[in-house]
C-alpha cells in the first residue's frame, strides 16, 4: 500500500529539516504514540494504538533513520511494528523531501509504501487505507501546527 502527502510547513527549509530529522520530538506528532525510547542516534523505539474497523491495535516496533541527504533536505525511514495479540504487523518505508516554498515556507513531500503482515493484512484495503490517510493528514497537521508555534 503506498500513501502519499505533501504539505506546507511555516518554517525555514533549515529549520524543517532539523525538526524531522529529530526522531524523538517529530514522533511527538504521531497520533496515539506513547512509550518513545531512543534507541540510538538513528532509531527510536515505541508503541502506538491504532483502532481499524473494531479492531484495537497496539503496535510496537522502531522507526530508524536508514537514508540521510541534508544538502538534498532528503531522508529514509524505515519502520517495523508488530501487535502481538493479533498476530500481525507492520513494516514500511518512508521517504520525504523538503523544498524551499517562500520567505519561511517549506513543501514537505511524504511517500510511504507499507506491507501489512498476519491478520493486520486480512482487514481489507478500504479499511486500512482510510485508517492511514486519516493518521497521514493529522501527523501532517501535528507537525505544520509544532513547526509553525516555534
Amino acid at each position: 500500500m503506498r500513501i502519499e502527502q505533501d504539505i506546507e510547513l511555516a518554517a525555514s527549509i533549515d529549520r524543517a529539516w532539523a525538526f524531522l530529522t529529530d526522531l524523538p520530538a517529530v514522533s511527538q506528532c504521531v497520533p496515539d504514540v506513547s512509550a518513545v525510547e531512543v534507541v540510538d542516534d538513528q532509531t527510536v523505539a515505541g508503541t502506538i494504538k491504532v483502532k481499524v474497523g473494531p479492531i484495537a491495535l497496539q503496535l510496537a516496533g522502531q522507526v530508524r533513520i536508514v537514508e540521510q541527504d541534508a544538502a538534498a533536505h532528503r531522508a529514509a525511514l524505515e519502520i517495523q511494528a508488530s501487535d502481538r495479540r493479533i498476530g500481525g504487523g507492520v513494516n514500511a518505508r518512508t521517504t520525504f523531501q523538503l523544498v524551499p516554498a517562500g520567505d519561511d515556507v517549506t513543501r514537505l513531500t511524504v511517500a510511504t509504501e507499507a506491507t501489512l503482515l498476519g491478520r493486520l493484512g486480512q482487514f481489507g484495503q478500504p479499511i486500512i487505507r482510510r485508517k492511514s490517510d486519516e493518521m497521514a493528514r493529522q501527523f501532517a497537521t501535528n507537525v505544520a501546527r509544532t513547526l509553525a508555534a516555534g
